[in-house]
């Protein structure tokens, strides 16, 4: 029998999204846990530390730092000390730090990518440039 799947899975966003990305995380989560095969695993990873979600400007700014954090540093190193093969992030993001791991990102309301007009400030240019960062293979 050869050796399981590990699919992790970005949970953090269960603490702040309130309406379709929690609703789509939680029927995916809800999903995974109905499938019983010994060939994949599933890990369901988030931060120890809670996320602020209150309206200071100052404290909402610090999240946003640890929200990089998280993403970038803690959550590739948690998947692979947890030997995840795969590391599934609903929140439009995906660690650059791929640590022999590949990545799935879900990106909600791509309409903006036809229509730049409707993205607001820097976003646009965000997601292109984590379009163009993605293996030639990983595009969507």
């Amino acid at each position: 029998m050869s050796k399981p799947i590990t699919i992790a899975i970005d949970i953090r966003d269960l603490q702040v999204a309130k309406t379709g990305t929690k609703t789509y995380l939680t029927e995916l989560v809800k999903a995974f846990k109905q499938i019983n095969d010994p060939q994949v695993r599933f890990l369901y990873l988030d931060t120890t530390i809670p996320v602020y979600t209150g309206t200071n400007k100052i404290l909402t700014l610090i999240e946003h730092g640890r929200y990089q954090l998280w993403k970038q540093l803690a959550l590739p190193f948690k998947a692979f000390f947890c030997g995840a093969d795969i590391v599934f992030c609903t929140d439009n993001v995906v660690p650059l730090l791929q640590l022999g791991f590949k990545t799935v990102p879900v990106f909600h309301d791509a309409f903006f990518l036809k229509h730049r007009k409707i993205m607001a400030g820097c976003g646009y240019g965000y997601i292109k440039t984590l379009l163009y960062l993605l293996p030639e293979n990983q595009h969507l």
